[in-house]
């Protein structure tokens, strides 16, 4: 008999004693609220918070074919339920997807893979909570897994994700224009997992897993071309997270010969890395970064090894190279975490 996948969210109280490098644990975790107990979240889940209307917004995969954005009255605890928007009711829909939020408009975005016509499609919440979709990139070949998606200061919309017919990790904009980021034409497989970030000045920087040569790379467009890195080999680099501050990003992805949590942090010419936790599997890492006058608060989630089996994780500083804390958030497994900030907490999601 099938289990039941249940999404959760869960609120850390955070506040400013993060910023101030303190951790977590005096303030603890309020107790895990059940989204829905339907069959659903097992194949992709994804949280924003959206500051215009104090909401939370979670899409992920019903297993019933349809894609679902769930919203709620913030602060969840103690008020509100749970109400269940329609995204995409076409059948097959939303299998891998990836939500953001636009700096200008303050809209809710979701990309997310079509298997049924193997494309990549794309939909917009308007303030009502009615959602519109598009196809974004069609094509005779089967693209669109493991989407990510992120705006640049404008508010234009980019979303990295797998051709899979040539093996191609691809970059298409708000105008529909793909751009192949590296691939089969360089001799490369790459492209299962990627994650898309911009930097200050507006270059689009993107952690990708060459599972060609099992390493961690990156691209990144300063000077007008694609230039591409290694960051990290020797079987590495699944399950890449990236968060951008300033020209300074920040990647965390699962080491697997040490079935460890790793990140990179640095710049394009200059950058470091670290074992985070040298027992924490590393599958589903989600990163946040929260932005300090002297230095960043960052902030990694991901499946682990905890004291009763697999766990949720969150290992926690507010400076990359010193110690990070690690805090357990649940002990249960932890499928497609996500995690999002909403500038005085961490809200986390999974399927269990």
């Amino acid at each position: 008999m099938k289990n039941k996948y249940k999404i959760y969210w869960i609120l850390g109280a955070v506040m400013l004693l993060f910023i101030t490098g303190c951790n977590i644990s005096s303030a603890g975790w309020i107790a895990a609220d059940t989204i829905t107990s339907s069959w659903c979240g097992d194949s992709s889940s994804s949280i924003v918070w959206m500051p215009s209307s104090s909401r939370v917004y979670i899409a992920y995969y019903d297993i019933y074919d349809q894609l679902w954005g769930y919203r709620n009255i913030f602060p969840r605890k103690g008020s509100g339920a749970w109400s269940n928007p329609v995204i995409d009711d076409n059948s097959g829909v939303g299998k891998s997807l990836s939500l953001a939020v636009s700096p200008t408009n303050g809209n809710a975005y979701v990309a997310y893979y079509y298997q049924l016509t193997t494309n990549l499609k794309y939909a917009t919440a308007y303030p009502d909570y009615e959602w519109d979709s598009i196809t974004l990139h069609t094509s005779a070949g089967d693209i669109g897994w493991n989407p990510s998606m992120c705006f640049d200061s404008s508010g234009n919309s980019y979303v990295t994700y797998l051709d899979s017919s040539t093996c191609s990790v691809l970059l298409i904009d708000r105008f529909a224009t793909p751009l192949a980021v590296d691939g089969s034409a360089l001799g490369n497989s790459v492209g299962m997992y990627s994650s898309v970030g911009f930097t200050g000045s507006n270059v689009p920087l993107i952690a990708y897993y060459d599972q060609g040569n099992k390493r961690l790379k990156l691209a990144d467009k300063y000077g007008g071309g694609w230039n591409r890195r290694v960051i990290d080999s020797g079987d590495v680099g699944e399950y890449p997270a990236m968060g951008v501050n300033g020209e300074t990003f920040y990647i965390a992805y699962k080491d697997n010969p040490k079935q460890a949590v790793v990140l990179a942090y640095g710049n394009t010419t200059s950058w470091n890395t670290k074992v985070i936790d040298a027992s924490g599997d590393g599958t589903y890492t989600h990163i946040v970064v929260i932005p300090g006058a002297v230095r960043d608060t960052i902030c990694i989630v991901y499946q682990g090894i905890g004291p009763n089996g697999l766990s949720v994780l969150m290992a926690k500083s507010t400076n990359s190279g010193a110690s990070f804390n690690t805090e357990v958030v649940a002990h249960t497994p932890g499928k497609n975490i996500s995690a999002w900030k909403t500038g005085t907490n961490e809200i986390i999601v999974w399927c269990l």
